[in-house]
């Protein structure tokens, strides 16, 4: 009797990993009708989601710095805030030459970032009575600019 042979989508719940490289293997054997479409579709999505998710997750970091040289213009030449900011700006613009489609959504992702970065900024300084704008005051190539300091 011959042991009967796991489904996609179930090998999908039990490892992952394993359904990776069973699908991959499929693909490159162009045996199409045996993928796993919307266990496959769903990762593709993923994918996508993550690398917009990076995009957020660089901006707010690079916006809670220049925004912490705000809060706190005395420590505006901090090693560690000017290093995060190279650092966030090098981490971005790989992000967007990986992804280019991201681009379109950079404004978006800086009105979204935004807050969430003057929050932190805010917590991490412990400077609350400093005014800051209610949106961000950089445009998007100012941000993205290597040279740029406010």
């Amino acid at each position: 009797m011959q042991p009967t042979a796991t489904k996609p989508s179930e090998l999908y719940e039990q490892d992952f990993y394993q359904w990776a490289m069973a699908n991959a293997a499929l693909i490159r054997e162009g045996r199409i009708a045996e993928l796993d479409f919307e266990n496959l579709a769903e990762e593709i999505e993923s994918l996508g989601r993550s690398e917009r998710h990076q995009l957020d997750s660089r901006l707010t970091m690079l916006l809670t710095h220049l925004l912490k040289r705000e809060l706190q213009p005395h420590k505006r030449d901090n090693r560690s805030w000017l290093t995060s900011i190279v650092n966030q700006r090098i981490r971005l613009a790989r992000v967007l030459k990986m992804s280019p489609g991201l681009r379109r959504f950079l404004s978006e992702a800086v009105a979204d970032s935004y807050p969430q970065a003057v929050r932190v900024a805010r917590t991490q300084t412990a400077e609350t009575g400093t005014p800051l704008p209610a949106e961000c005051p950089w445009t998007v190539e100012q941000l993205l600019d290597p040279g740029y300091l406010p």
